[in-house]
């Protein structure tokens, strides 16, 4: 019987893992606090953030809202282009949404 002989390989050394300074820009956890610091900085050195401003609205703004949407064709070409994609799902629940919107109830 012939032997085969077996080759053994030594383990490839494990990459080196950032350590010291080098730490504090070389990993995610770092990278986030230094945009955060970055940020702090800005608004405190009087950069303007501008927040979003929320409000309700009434029935009949949302209704012309809804009409706006309908009129203009817009769902329906999101339900295009959800087609196209092959987005199955959303392409559904676009449809139900159109008519939801073109009968003007608002269970859907």
């Amino acid at each position: 019987m012939a032997a085969n002989p077996t080759t053994t390989s030594a383990p490839e050394p494990a990459p080196a893992q950032p350590s010291g300074v080098s730490l504090l820009w070389r990993t995610e956890d770092w990278l986030a606090v230094w945009v955060a610091f970055l940020l702090i900085a800005l608004v405190l050195a009087g950069l303007p953030v501008k927040i979003p401003k929320f409000k309700w609205t009434t029935e009949g703004a949302f209704a012309a809202q809804v009409t706006r949407a309908v009129d203009s064709g817009a769902i329906a070409t999101l339900e295009a282009s959800a087609a196209q994609a092959g987005e199955k799902a959303l392409q559904a629940d676009l449809g139900a949404l159109g008519a939801a919107a073109a009968a003007m109830d608002r269970k859907a």
